[in-house]
This record gives C-alpha cells, structure tokens and sequence, in this order.
C-alpha cells in the first residue's frame, strides 16, 4: 500500500494540485475578500478553505487516469490486493486534503489573525470534514468513464455544494437546503462557543455513506 500512497502523492504534487486548490486560490480569495471589507476573516478563511476543497479531496479520479494511461493494468497484475489499491487512493486523497486544511489553518490564523476555535475542537472537525469531502468527491468520480468526466464532475459538485452550503457567502433562500451540505454542519462547528458533536456525527455519516457508493463504484472500474 506504501509505494502506490507515495506514488499517488508525488504523482498530486507534481501536477500542481496541492499548490494551486489547497494553498493558492483559497489564501487568495480569503486575502481579497478581508481587504475588501466582506466579512470576517475567519469565516472567509473557512469557507474558502472548505469550498476549494471539495476540487482537492478525491483520489479516485486517478483509477480512470491510470486506466487511460495503462498502469492501471499493471497494478493490477502486481500482487497488491484490490482493496489495497482503492485504499491507498483514499489515503492519498485524505492526506492532501489535511495538509491542505492544516496549512491553511496556520496561515489565515498567523496572516489575518483568523480565530478558528480551540486546536482539539478543528482538528476533530477537519478529519471529519475532509472524510466527507473524499467521500463525496470520490462518488462523483468512481462512476464516471473517463479521468476528464470525473474531474468535470468532481468540480461541478464542489461548485453546487459550495454555492448552497454557503460557503463564500450566504444564500437565504437556500438556508434549508444547505443543512444537507457538509459546508453548513463544518462552519456551524467552528468557534469557542460552537456545539460540535452534532457536526462531526453529520459529517461523519456523509463519509460513511458516501463512501461505501464510492467504493462501490471504484470496484467497477477495477472490473473492466
């Protein structure tokens, strides 16, 4: 499992993914949006962490990249269980997506003097935030036929989910709906005073829901 992680993780580093959605463009967006007076900026830094995210956390589009590129084939050949591989796809995915999250944390919290709440409070809300964006992001790509429709839908989802779960800013008429999105449960869990069981169940049952599809789906594509 340890070759295939590494080889997932490098492989993400080198095509600029880290970079680009996990430091970049959610820094920068938190960084304007504060200077412009929008709102505060540890509700800016969550929410942009949060919606860019969603482009980062899945590790399953890189089956159907793998397959078009003809390693896939030889992975399989190579005596490494299936489960092991999909599971290493999940790690990959997990483990960039925490570091993005952690970096993030750290930079607003010292650049912009964000208050994202006690340190065990976040940590235990990230996990289970990041085990709900994989999940999520994962369902999307494991059913799709190629790498570029499983990032196309990957993408189109963290936009959707984004926009109702109020991610950047808050949508009144969608205020019902975006209970269905881990974007309102994390942002409802941050703060000294926020209540964050109830968070962390609900995010943490996104995860397992979502998933067990995904795993599913996955399954297929190492079928065919």
């Amino acid at each position: 499992m340890l070759p295939i992680l590494v080889k997932d993780l490098r492989q993400q580093v080198r095509d600029g993914y880290l970079l680009m959605f996990g430091l970049v463009l959610p820094l920068t967006l938190t960084f304007v949006l504060t200077l412009a007076g929008v709102g505060r900026s540890t509700e800016l830094a969550a929410g942009s962490a949060t919606f860019f995210l969603f482009f980062l956390a899945s590790g399953m589009s890189g089956l159907l990249a793998e397959k078009r590129n003809g390693t896939l084939a030889r992975l399989l050949a190579a005596p490494v269980g299936r489960r092991t591989i999909l599971a290493a796809k999940l790690v990959a995915g997990m483990v960039l997506a925490l570091a993005s999250m952690a970096v993030l944390i750290l930079a607003t919290s010292l650049l912009l003097g964000a208050d994202w709440g006690p340190p065990l409070q976040v940590a235990v809300l990230v996990v289970a935030l990041v085990a709900a964006a994989c999940g999520l992001s994962s369902v999307a790509a494991a059913f799709a036929r190629t790498a570029e429709q499983a990032m196309n839908q990957q993408s189109a989802l963290a936009v959707v989910l984004g926009i109702v779960g109020g991610a950047l800013f808050p949508v009144p008429d969608l205020e019902w709906l975006s209970r269905l999105t881990p974007h309102h449960w994390f942002l409802r869990g941050l703060g000294p005073d926020a209540e964050v069981l109830a968070p962390v169940a609900v995010l943490s049952g996104i995860a397992l829901v979502t998933g067990s599809i995904a795993l599913a789906g996955a399954r297929r594509t190492l079928t065919l």
